[in-house]
């Protein structure tokens, strides 16, 4: 004899006819039968809704992910986080930062790295070459101001993305922004916006004071990071990234050999020589520079001179 719970769900009961087959099942009298019968029927009843339920809930979320993706450009897992912080109240931060592997904030760390990539570039030439700062004295006002706002954007957006604690993320915005500024790259992040610009206004134009801007370099290797795991072809990337590096040290060589040379007006021997020729350019200048350099670095004899812009 099964008790009162466990009866055969599949039987079905009647209001009088279901009573007495249950009292005969039970052995129970007629009030606690049927006091009993209407129990387990409640029972059966409450366990299938949530059969039900739990049903619609897998297909919800397992037979149509490409639909939620699409329809809300989510990844499912984080579709499945929303719905139980929702249900318990909780605010979930996805619905209003960036998402940490998101398309939005690689094209926003694509952006910074452009900001970044500028200054390492385009500062020291400045320094170096005063007539490429004289000739263009107002784009670069401009260039430089964009960046700064670029930087001063980015804190923005890292307050807005969910950090990581302990590998876990951050549900709460409040926290996550309360650990990202208590972590180093807040302080960096301060650091490159100290205003050494200002400076210029006592002595002179010196592009070189931007030189805080460079500590920004750890979101370059962010999104490097982030292009790296995207990419179809790694390798390639790989060497395209050295390559750079590489170009890049010897951009900045080449700018102090200038300003090496430039501080002993041009008269050491093993320095750049300023030519008699007038039509001599900025670019030229840069070219010779940037060949002695490379030369120097790459080979131990010393050849002669270039003559011409392709040499």
């Amino acid at each position: 004899m099964l008790p009162p719970r466990l009866v055969d769900t599949k039987t079905t009961y009647s209001s009088t006819t279901g009573i007495s087959n249950y009292k005969l099942n039970t052995g129970l009298d007629d009030a606690n039968s049927a006091r009993s019968f209407n129990t387990a029927s409640q029972d059966r009843n409450t366990s299938r809704k949530k059969l039900s339920n739990r049903v619609e809930q897998y297909r919800y979320y397992i037979d149509k992910p490409q639909q939620l993706t699409a329809q809300k450009q989510i990844p499912l897992e984080l579709t499945a986080i929303q719905h139980r912080t929702r249900s318990k109240g909780i605010t979930c931060a996805y619905q209003c930062c960036f998402q940490l592997h998101g398309k939005r904030l690689l094209v926003w760390l694509t952006l910074v790295s452009t900001s970044v990539l500028y200054n390492l570039w385009l500062t020291i030439a400045r320094q170096a070459f005063a007539d490429l700062q004289k000739q263009y004295n107002n784009w670069w006002i401009a260039a430089d101001t964009f960046a700064d706002v670029i930087y001063l954007m980015d804190i923005v957006v890292q307050l807005n993305t969910p950090q990581l604690e302990q590998g876990l993320i951050i549900q709460d915005k409040r926290k996550s922004a309360v650990r990202y500024m208590h972590t180093r790259y807040f302080a960096l992040d301060l650091l490159t916006l100290v205003p050494l610009d200002l400076i210029q206004c006592l002595a002179g134009i010196q592009p070189m004071l931007r030189f805080p801007r460079f500590l920004k370099i750890y979101r370059t290797l962010q999104w490097k990071d982030r292009i790296k795991h995207q990419s179809k072809y790694p390798n390639v990337l790989r060497v395209i990234i050295r390559m750079h590096i590489l170009l890049l040290g010897c951009h900045w060589f080449a700018c102090f050999y200038f300003i090496i040379s430039t501080q002993q007006n041009f008269s050491t021997k093993w320095g750049y020589r300023q030519s008699n020729n007038s039509d001599v350019t900025t670019g030229r200048a840069y070219l010779i520079a940037f060949y002695w350099v490379t030369v120097s670095l790459m080979t131990i004899q010393i050849e002669n001179a270039p003559t011409t812009a392709v040499e």
